[in-house]
Order: structure tokens, then sequence, then C-alpha cells
């Protein structure tokens, strides 16, 4: 890095940061990626290595995609607390000294899905350790907002995602799979993801934004909705239902959905329905 990038990518070969890379580089930006591993083409920078020998980052935007995102992985996992909270926070102050503008991509598990549509001035109380992560860094964020802000997303889907593959394979193989009929998500494509960061970085104004479809839907009718596109029967889909400790949270939330009054005027777009984004991803 001899020169400073327009963005620099913390986590770029995370799943938001490889497809970020791609969108931002798709549109003439100047954009380099980290990694915790030693990689070609990637900046070594490991949150778990002191900040001593992290990099000297020169960009003029950070998105902080790295972390542990498994609900699983951070409960069983110490490092876990590391990673997503005692080095992310030092990285963004060390980001945020140097001048750089910082994204940090967070997420609606920061609310406990109690209320519908939440607002971005609603109380947060995780029912996850991973909302728990997210939320001690908003906190630690919002204390000093200047030069930094704050992206909550619900649920990012492309055609990869583990749940079509596993529908996929079981209807071929005539088996039958259950999917949870109460727990509910609000989703938003990958693409839409990457275009609201960088209609962020263009407006580089400090803040909460949140990321959501208009409403919301059960993965068992995400299920269905999937298996009609194929053409395929769905007598093979059950509908059950999740009990906490299966999905890693302390209760089941009854909504996912977040109020986007703010981003639909900064941004002048329209807010996508969950089957809009669904149907968008698999047509």
């Amino acid at each position: 890095m001899n020169s400073t990038a327009d963005v620099a990518i913390i986590g770029g070969d995370s799943f938001i940061g490889r497809n970020l890379y791609i969108y931002l580089k798709n549109i003439g930006l100047e954009v380099f990626c980290t990694s915790h591993k030693k990689k070609k083409d990637f900046i070594h920078l490991d949150l778990l290595d002191s900040s001593s020998k992290w990099p000297k980052i020169k960009s003029k935007v950070a998105i902080i995609c790295a972390g542990v995102t498994s609900i699983e992985k951070c409960n069983l996992n110490k490092e876990s607390y590391t990673i997503n909270v005692n080095s992310t926070i030092k990285l963004i102050d060390k980001l945020t000294a140097d001048g750089i503008f910082t994204i940090f991509l967070s997420s609606s598990q920061v609310f406990n899905g109690m209320i519908p549509n939440s607002s971005r001035e609603n109380f947060c109380n995780p029912l996850s350790v991973y909302g728990e992560h997210k939320y001690i860094v908003e906190k630690k964020i919002i204390k000093d907002i200047s030069n930094k802000c704050i992206l909550r997303i619900t649920k990012i889907i492309n055609k990869s995602l583990p749940i079509f593959h596993d529908i996929y394979s079981k209807l071929n193989d005539g088996k039958k799979i259950k999917v949870f009929k109460n727990y509910f998500i609000s989703p938003v494509t990958i693409d839409l993801t990457c275009n609201i960061i960088l209609k962020i970085i263009k407006l580089k104004k400090e803040g909460i934004y949140q990321l959501s479809s208009s409403d919301q839907i059960s993965y068992f009718d995400m299920a269905n909705l999937y298996v009609e596109n194929l053409g395929l029967n769905n007598h093979l889909i059950e509908g059950i239902n999740a009990r906490p400790v299966e999905i890693g949270l302390n209760c089941i939330p009854k909504y996912s959905y977040l109020e986007m009054s703010k981003e639909k005027l900064f941004f002048d777009f329209d807010q996508p329905t969950s089957k809009f984004s669904i149907n968008s991803i698999l047509n």
C-alpha cells in the first residue's frame, strides 16, 4: 500500500467482504482487503494479534466486516469476545484517529424482537451472545460518533444460502425436511446491502443506519417459496416450532423487521418486501 485507497474492507474474505469488494471494484473504486489469514492479495490483519502488530491502514473509508458471526461459535468460543468486542473497538479507535471514516456492520440482533418495526432509537436488549457483542461495540461508538457510523442489517441472502442447498438436496433424495414456522427473518439481498454501503461511503454521515425488508417471513414460508420457484413439490416440507436452545437465543423473537424512514429519505430507494428479496435472488 503505497497510496491511499478509497476503501479498506476489514475482513475481505467474509461473505459480505467478498461481495462488497467485487461490487466496489466494478464501479471503479480503489479497494483493498484485510484477512486474519496470510493470503495473496490480502493485507494481513488478525484481530487476535496485539494491535502493535496490525498494519497501517491507508484509506479514506474502512468497513468492518471481520468478526465471529456464528451464534454457536460466539456461545462456545471465548476468543469471539476478543475478536468481536475488544479488538474491534481498538481497531475502530485506531482508524478514526487516523482520519478514516469507519462503517461498523452491526445486526438487528441488538434488539430482542418483541417490538415490530424497531427504530434506531428503540431500547436494545440482545437475545444472543453475538447480539450482545454487537451492542457493546455500538455503545462505545455512540459515546463518540464522530467520523464513524453503524449499519444494522437483518438477514442477508443469496442463492448459496445453506437452507436452500439443504432443501434442494433432501427433496431430490425424497427426504422430508423440517423448517421452523415460528422463527422469522426480514431478508435483504447482498446486492442491496452493497448498494446501501456504497451510498453511506459517498454520504460519509455519522449516525445509525438500518437495513431490512419491510416485513417478515418465516423460514417455513421461505422454504415453500423456494420450492415453488423451482417447480418442485412441497409435500415433504414440514413446519415445526423452533425452541430457543436450538437457535442459540434466550427466547424466540416475534418480529425481525426494522424501521427505515431515515434511509429511504437519504438514499431515495424503496424498501423491499421479504418475498421480493427472495424472488429476486431465485429468478
